[in-house]
Formats: structure tokens, sequence, C-alpha cells
């Protein structure tokens, strides 16, 4: 009786973690939920949806980079996480999010060095 109370409340949690990654919502939050099934080890039960959700999101890729443009965790994680579910964004394939990733890191440099920098051109051509 008791396995059968615990199979049942396992399948309730993976139904609601199946309508989680397939919920509209931000796309920071959506990465951030597959990164941490990744790293629970539990992606594998969500095999399939996680391939969807990341399908639609490379399939706007330029459109969902733009929303993170200035945010490079999110830039990153986005990155890491089409590459590693076997998506295409080579330079040619995601020009766009390479470029987002160069200006970012950019920022970042020009606002934690002391010395100055090359133009952010230099790298973009």
């Amino acid at each position: 009786m008791e396995e059968e109370q615990c199979a049942v409340r396992i399948n309730k949690l993976e139904e609601r973690v199946v309508k989680l990654i397939q919920e509209e919502k931000e796309l920071e939050d959506q990465l951030q939920l597959i990164d941490h099934l990744q790293q629970l080890g539990v992606a594998y039960h969500f095999k399939d949806d996680i391939k969807d959700a990341l399908r639609s999101i490379h399939g706007s890729l330029e459109d969902k980079s733009m929303l993170l443009k200035d945010n490079l965790h999110a830039t990153a994680l986005l990155f890491r996480l089409l590459r590693e579910n076997g998506f295409d964004v080579s330079e040619g394939g995601s020009a766009f999010l390479h470029r987002s990733c160069l200006i970012i890191l950019h920022r970042v440099l020009m606002m934690t060095c002391k010395g100055p920098l090359q133009p952010l051109s230099s790298f973009l051509d």
C-alpha cells in the first residue's frame, strides 16, 4: 500500500514538473529550471519535454537572444544548454548570440579593468 502511494506521488510530481517545463514563463526562468533539473540528475525523466522546450527556444534564437542582451549569466546558460543538448549554436548558426556574449563581456571588462580596453568594434569585425 505504501509503495502504491509513493508511486502515485512520484507520478504527480513528474506531471507537475512537465507542466513547469511547458509553461509560458520568462526565458531565464525556463533556462534555470532546465539547468536545475540537470544538476539534480533527474533531467533524464523529462528528456523529451526539455528537448521540445529547447527546440522552441532554438527556433527563435535571435528573438530570444534579444531578451537576454544585457544578461551575461542567462546568455551563457542559453548557449551552454543548447550546446549540451545537441543544438547548433556555431558562429554561423547564431552569430547574434555570440555577438551578445561579446558585448556583455566587454561591458564587464570595462567596469572591472583599470586600464584602457580595445574598442569593442575590433572584436566584432
